[in-house]
């Protein structure tokens, strides 16, 4: 909790481009100490939305955290759908599908809720 809370602080604090690359690297000092996906989760969204450094960074950022916690058998679903959510916005069908079907294919607690989204996803 001493991470979240430190980063949300800092987070409130950024003023310009020096100050995201200053929280950028306490994300990677956070999760290099602390295994956490939702840590994770607010770190990948972090970089969609403030790093500035392109969708491939973005989503490179994903696929460490999905190597680091995507098979966390209780929370995984919450980098998961980050990583949706980043996909759905670049408009990438293809991407989500891969999505869909990757986190399916590990066993997880919300297995049901996964599978229902994805049906619904599928349908639309």
């Amino acid at each position: 909790q001493f991470w979240m809370d430190y980063l949300d602080d800092e987070m409130k604090a950024i003023k310009d481009d020096g100050k995201v690359e200053y929280v950028l690297d306490l994300f990677e000092t956070a999760i290099a100490d602390y295994l956490s996906v939702n840590l994770w989760a607010r770190y990948c969204t972090f970089v969609w939305k403030n790093a500035g450094e392109g969708k491939e960074s973005t989503k490179e950022t994903f696929e460490k955290a999905i190597e680091a916690v995507g098979s966390h058998m209780s929370d995984a679903h919450v980098v998961w759908e980050a990583y949706r959510e980043f996909a759905n916005a670049k408009e990438s069908e293809k991407e989500v599908r891969e999505l869909f079907h990757r986190q399916l294919s590990i066993a997880h607690s919300k297995m049901d809720e996964s599978m229902s989204q994805y049906i619904t996803w599928e349908r639309k």
